[in-house]
């Protein structure tokens, strides 16, 4: 059993502490149940404080898919963008916009979730 950096869920790493702390809790839940009771299925998500900008991103961006500024400006360094495939929402990209970016970061994680029955 493996979490973060070195762990593929889904066929995908996601190499940041956040999705080291949630694959850990899974993983935790596994071990003392004994079996696979529960899967990761969280939003990749990273945050990164770089030469005085707050970049942020959520999401599954696909290389085909078309990104939109929805606030601000890239020249201003602070813009809040999506990335949409077939009409539905697929990522956000922020840099220094962390309010609106955690809302829609909310929004898309609901949006992604498998339906329960």
């Amino acid at each position: 059993m493996a979490v973060g950096d070195v762990a593929r869920v889904a066929g995908t790493r996601a190499e940041h502490w956040t999705s080291a702390t949630e694959q850990a809790a899974v993983a935790a839940r596994n071990l003392l149940a004994g079996s696979t009771v529960a899967t990761h299925r969280a939003l990749p998500y990273f945050w990164s404080d770089q030469y005085g900008v707050r970049i942020q991103f959520a999401g599954r961006r696909g290389p085909t898919d078309t990104p939109r500024v929805l606030e601000g400006s890239p020249d201003d360094r602070s813009f809040l963008a999506c990335y949409e495939r077939g009409g539905r929402t697929t990522a956000v990209l922020a840099l220094n916009r962390p309010r609106p970016f955690m809302r829609h970061r909310r929004e898309l994680a609901r949006a992604t979730q498998p339906a329960t029955t």
